[in-house]
């Protein structure tokens, strides 16, 4: 591989990598993630690509950074009107992915040994939900320590609401590994290699049942939590659907209330025209900061690839 090409690789992965964990330490401090950030990483991307094409190295990656923004954006906005994430995060997984749209020279092998453009974007997504699922359990833990004992008592709740859900889900593992035990007791070879082979996926689907399910209580349970109306504050998003006055506002999506939204929702409330679901509470969501998930993802992408190559 050509020095240039090299060097232009070290370049972009260090511009994806920058803009995530510029938008994750705004994330985790704020909660917002200023637009100059995914900005930042589209542009300074694009000058690479430009000059790539400037020195003779072709075009093409032009379009496939395109095509994998495009993937992203799409995945992303699917989310978040689905109220899952906000706008921001779907901004800068765009971002990162227009500047790493596929394997660079020095990324994980396995990464190629799927043919075509979508493989890189797929693979990707899929790691960012087992990283991403695995993180907002430990955000949760350690929101949880910093918080006192209010979100430790929730935090516990989630343990104990898991625990009829793992059971259940836990008894295929079981009697797989108990006809392991036979099989490998009475030395039946013809199904040692078949029953191996169903008790790993079994433990498989297992583990990822488990986590994503926890994670859903935690997001559910530890970071939604009902406020006295007068301390709403801007930024705060809705966790149920309120009537103030003459003004519907929807928690459909994850968007933060304005100034103005605020002052709506007191000025409704101090005339006794406010509907919500507890009298003088508003339910509201904090949700996890999920945009460190995305730099995490893109530097175990680069060291491991597809995380399934390994699970399967």
């Amino acid at each position: 591989m050509e020095p240039n090409i090299l060097i232009s690789d070290q370049v972009l992965f260090a511009i994806a990598l920058l803009t995530g964990v510029v938008g994750a330490l705004y994330d985790l401090k704020t909660t917002e993630i200023p637009d100059y950030v995914p900005f930042f990483g589209f542009l300074a991307a694009l000058i690479i690509y430009i000059a790539r094409g400037i020195a003779g190295y072709g075009w093409g990656d032009v379009f496939i950074a395109l095509f994998t923004a495009i993937i992203f954006l799409a995945f992303g906005y699917a989310l978040f009107y689905l109220g899952q994430w906000g706008e921001a995060d779907v901004l800068l997984l765009a971002a990162m992915g227009f500047a790493v749209p596929k394997p660079l020279s020095f990324f994980n092998p396995n990464l190629t040994q799927v043919g075509g453009i979508w493989f890189y974007p797929l693979a990707f997504l899929l790691n960012s939900f087992v990283i991403g699922a695995a993180y907002s359990i430990a955000f949760a833990i350690a929101y949880a320590l910093v918080f006192g004992e209010e979100r430790k008592k929730l935090l516990l709740k989630c343990f104990e609401g898991m625990k009829v859900k793992a059971a259940i889900s836990s008894i295929p593992l079981l009697m797989g590994m108990a006809a392991y035990f036979v099989i490998m007791k009475y030395d039946i070879s013809l199904g040692k290699s078949i029953l191996m082979e169903s008790c790993k996926y079994s433990a498989m689907m297992f583990a990822m049942f488990i986590l994503f399910n926890f994670a859903r209580y935690v997001d559910r349970e530890v970071f939604m939590r009902y406020i006295p109306v007068e301390n709403l504050k801007e930024g705060d998003v809705l966790a149920e659907d309120i009537v103030a006055g003459r003004r519907k506002f929807s928690s459909k999506l994850f968007v933060g209330l304005t100034k103005n939204d605020v002052e709506t929702i007191k000025k409704a409330w101090k005339a006794g025209r406010l509907e919500s679901a507890r009298e003088n509470m508003i339910r509201i969501k904090e949700g996890v900061r999920y945009a460190s998930t995305f730099p995490l993802t893109l530097l175990f992408t680069a060291k491991y690839g597809f995380i399934l190559f390994y699970l399967l």
